[in-house]
């Protein structure tokens, strides 16, 4: 586990723990330990629209130069206006930091995929810097041209985002192509998988390797019990508290970004003797011992690094 020595920064600190159980089902947990001062938890944003994509952002060109702020102000409303008439839904989210918004971005995603038609949503984020949205979206389009870590992303493929207006307003478009019929059926039977995962039972392994491997071989001297984490941190400010088990059977990338956004928030929001650490079950990333199965969880695990570090 990773200890923040810092509890009054708003820096936020993730490990990641890839491990092979006994049990006959493989897990993949992701731990991240966060304890930086207390943010105000922005609402997450749920709601699916339907229509057809067309996205591209180029930061490098400014059209927005020499505009008013009263003129940028009107020509965004009236944007929204257009994508209202369109119907596509306009999510009002109250987000105002990283986490807030990559969980209100991620859980609208993941809404989105579940769907295999085309998809619209508008996500505004009214707190957030527009330049900050811009360089969102624009990692997600250079995202999508890295194939070596997109060969192990497929259900993102279908997926754009653009900023409104090209940064005329706060307001984040994501948008979906349909699912091929080969498309649907894969992600039909991903969702069959998913069913077949014991909580309990997937919990009680992770349990075990932290007992095994974490507190037995000391892998981080700070963790002395799979219940409790940040023991003997008190002298540089890091209080001693309770490990959190959470759990997403999801096969799909965005599900897993929008669980580990969720539970940062919840992290964020809970006073460090409530909640100190949590340890996030993933069973259904990379499922297996083989070599794609492995390359798949790395690409996900990979993805959380990069929109924490953005």
């Amino acid at each position: 586990m990773t200890h923040s020595a810092k509890p009054n920064s708003r820096l936020l600190t993730a490990a990641t723990i890839l491990a092979v159980s006994c049990v006959t089902e493989a897990f993949a947990p992701v731990n991240f330990y966060n304890r930086p001062t207390l943010g105000k938890d922005g609402s997450v944003a749920r709601a699916v629209g339907v229509s057809s994509i067309n996205t591209s952002l180029a930061m490098s060109d400014d059209p927005l130069a020499g505009m008013s702020d009263e003129r940028k102000a009107n020509l965004f409303q009236s944007l929204l206006r257009d994508l209202q008439i369109e119907g596509v839904p306009l999510l009002g989210c109250d987000a105002n930091q990283v986490h807030t918004l990559n969980a209100a971005v991620w859980t609208t995603m993941a809404e989105i995929s579940d769907q295999d038609d085309e998809q619209r949503a508008c996500v505004v984020l009214e707190e957030i810097p527009v330049s900050a949205l811009l360089a969102f979206a624009e990692d997600f389009t250079v995202l999508k041209t890295q194939q070596r870590l997109m060969g192990y992303l497929p259900e993102l493929r279908r997926f754009s985002i653009s900023v409104v207006g090209k940064g005329v307003g706060p307001a984040l478009l994501i948008e979906t192509e349909p699912r091929t019929e080969e498309e649907r059926a894969y992600a039909a039977a991903n969702r069959e998988f998913e069913g077949n995962f014991d909580r309990v039972r997937i919990e009680a392994a992770l349990r075990s390797f932290i007992d095994r491997i974490v507190v037995g071989m000391e892998a981080c001297p700070y963790t002395k019990s799979a219940d409790i984490s940040a023991t003997g941190l008190e002298a540089r400010g890091v209080t001693p508290g309770p490990v959190g088990y959470r759990f997403s059977a999801s096969t799909d990338a965005c599900h897993v970004m929008s669980s580990f956004w969720n539970c940062i928030c919840e992290l964020m929001a809970e006073p460090e003797t409530n909640l100190s650490s949590i340890m996030l079950s993933l069973p259904g990333i990379g499922a297996g011992d083989g070599p794609d199965a492995h390359a798949r969880f790395a690409a996900v695990v990979e993805l959380v690094g990069r929109y924490l570090c953005l």
